[in-house]
C-alpha cells in the first residue's frame, strides 16, 4: 500500500478485548474526522476484511455514515494510524444476503 497516496484521518474507536453483543469487531470505529475538519458518525460497517502487503496486514473498514455516505477506511495495527482510502459511490454498494446478493 503506497502510504503517502492516502489521507491521514483522526478515528474514534473501540478496541474490544473479545467480541460481544455490542461491539462484533475487535476494533470498531464509530466517528473519524478528516483533514479538512469534517466529521462522519459511523452509522453501520458494511464489511471488513484484511490486506497483506509483505509482512504488514492493514485491516479494512467499509462504512456507512449517518449522512448515508459509504468509506474505505484502514487500520494499520503496527504503526496504529488509520487512512481513508476512497470514498464509494453508493450506486456502487451491493446489499450480500447470505446465498444471493442485490444491487
Amino acid at each position: 500500500m503506497n502510504e503517502r497516496a492516502f489521507e491521514r484521518i483522526h478515528v474514534l474507536a473501540v478496541f474490544a478485548g473479545k467480541q460481544s453483543r455490542d461491539y462484533v469487531y475487535r476494533v470498531t470505529p464509530l466517528r473519524f474526522r478528516r483533514a479538512s475538519g469534517e466529521r462522519h458518525r459511523i452509522r453501520k460497517i458494511r464489511r471488513v476484511y484484511r490486506d497483506q502487503k509483505g509482512a504488514r496486514v492493514y485491516v479494512h473498514f467499509v462504512v456507512e455514515t449517518e449522512e448515508s455516505r459509504f468509506f474505505d477506511l484502514v487500520f494499520d495495527p503496527n504503526a496504529s494510524i488509520w487512512k481513508l482510502i476512497l470514498e464509494v459511490d453508493s450506486s456502487a454498494m451491493i446489499e450480500w444476503d447470505g446465498d444471493a446478493c442485490s444491487a
